[in-house]
């Protein structure tokens, strides 16, 4: 429309001056072509506010549609999210139903009390006991950051480390921290903790005496420990100390020692130093004894064994959905030379790992008993309250050979000591064990 205007405008100003031009030839008239000018200049603005009109008029219109649509996609997001919450809860409703009706009918006829704190975490604790998943595990915030705490080095408590059986409800302490509180206060390795603040094991229960020996820094703890036939009872201050996952000492014939008792988050770091200062003190062979070490963080593994194998698969695993994933080491690698593992049954997890892949790639003779046998990976879960849930998420393999997970690690030299002597206890040179891989090292010279 506004073209045309514009072409009609134009063709009537030609055809008047065309007339003027004619009235000055007959009648000695003058142009009038101001009158030609301003017919232009009015029909212009008049085309200008027309095209700015239409454009604002688009833009409103535009808005007013993308605000419908996006009202639209909104209402169909909270339509779909609070189909999905319905069809969930239809979901648990139908599996946990006759919890929910249990419930019910207790509240309504129980005579005592209800706590329901209790009643919930007893509820998580039968969940996670009868999932099949002998790892899965609730933890709450502070269990969770007690836990973090402590495969990060530093911890909380008396420090000691103990083996515990459930069945027999016993405590046996078989490591006692280097200038901990428990060192201060005089246990020893071989102490067997029957009570805790005069509540005897058997009473707590092993898992729950435990928990009650740690504690927070400055308060005490009495302990009752049986060390041979003689009954004592110690109290210790409990203190703030550094978990040493990494020691390292020179033996005869240039044999570096490493015990390794966990890969936390500081390992990596422990064992990089432990091999610079045993190069400097001229070693020449390696035994790493990760006896009792019960594994750690996946992150700490493979960077202790990236320092060791050349470049390669360190590990592969496969999830619930069957997908495919691992980690690789590169090429540079700060030790090659003649190494031992020695493994027992209580070697587990990531301490396995450390020991299969070495051998794996030649690197290392393993000797001692079969391990224990857990080749699967547990990850951690946030939760709404503040805590987490620890579940098997993925199965786990060696770099080359096949998986252990059940069956344990047969090592290539097998050697146990004799029934009834307590290897915590005996002196590194009757250590049959650790003598067995010093004698492997020189007969693989």
């Amino acid at each position: 429309m506004d073209e045309n205007k514009l072409e009609v405008t134009e063709n009537s100003a030609a055809d008047e001056n065309a007339d003027n031009e004619e009235q000055t030839k007959d009648g000695q008239h003058e142009p009038d072509s101001g009158s030609a000018k301003n017919g232009r200049s009015v029909s212009l603005t008049a085309c200008i506010w027309s095209c700015i009109f239409t454009a604002v008029v688009s833009v409103l219109v535009c808005g007013i549609y993308l605000t419908n649509r996006y009202a639209d996609s909104q209402r169909l997001a909270v339509n779909n999210a609070l189909v999905a919450a319905e069809k969930k809860y239809q979901d648990v409703e139908e599996r946990f139903g006759i919890l929910f009706e249990i419930d019910e009918v207790v509240r309504e006829h129980y005579v005592g009390e209800i706590n329901d704190e209790n009643l919930l975490y007893g509820a998580i604790q039968g969940y996670t006991f009868a999932s099949g998943d002998r790892y899965m595990q609730y933890m709450s915030a502070e269990e969770s950051k007690q836990f973090i705490d402590g495969n990060y080095g530093s911890k909380k408590g008396i420090g000691v480390r103990v083996s515990i059986n459930s069945v027999e409800d016993t405590i046996y302490v078989y490591q006692v921290l280097k200038d901990s509180p428990a060192e201060k206060a005089g246990v020893l390795v071989g102490d067997y903790i029957t009570a805790v603040d005069g509540t005897s094991i058997e009473e707590l229960g092993a898992e729950n005496a435990t928990a009650a020996i740690s504690g927070e820094s400055g308060t005490a703890v009495k302990i009752t420990v049986l060390r041979g036939s003689e009954e004592l009872v110690l109290e210790i201050i409990r203190g703030d100390y550094e978990i040493k996952s990494v020691e390292y000492e020179m033996l005869d014939g240039k044999v570096a020692y490493f015990k390794i008792t966990g890969l936390a988050s500081n390992t990596p770091e422990e064992f990089k130093a432990a091999v610079e200062a045993s190069k400097t003190d001229g070693a020449e062979k390696y035994i790493f004894d990760v006896r009792n070490n019960s594994g750690g963080y996946l992150n700490s593994v493979c960077s202790v064994l990236d320092m060791l194998l050349p470049e390669g698969p360190i590990i592969r695993w496969v999830d619930k959905d069957g997908k495919e994933g691992g980690i690789k080491s590169d090429a540079e690698f700060i030790l090659d030379a003649p190494m031992a593992v020695i493994v027992n049954g209580s070697t587990a997890s990531a301490g396995e790992l450390f020991a299969a892949a070495l051998r794996d790639y030649k690197k290392a003779v393993l000797v001692g008993e079969t391990t224990f046998g857990k080749g699967s990976m547990q990850s951690f879960y946030n939760l709404s309250d503040g805590g987490v849930i620890k579940l098997t998420s993925s199965y786990y393999y060696p770099p080359f050979s096949d998986g252990y997970n059940g069956d344990g690690i047969v090592p290539d030299i097998e050697k146990a000591f004799e029934e009834g002597v307590d290897r915590f206890k005996v002196p590194m040179e009757e250590d049959v064990q650790l003598q067995a891989a010093i004698e492997a090292l020189e007969v693989g010279e």
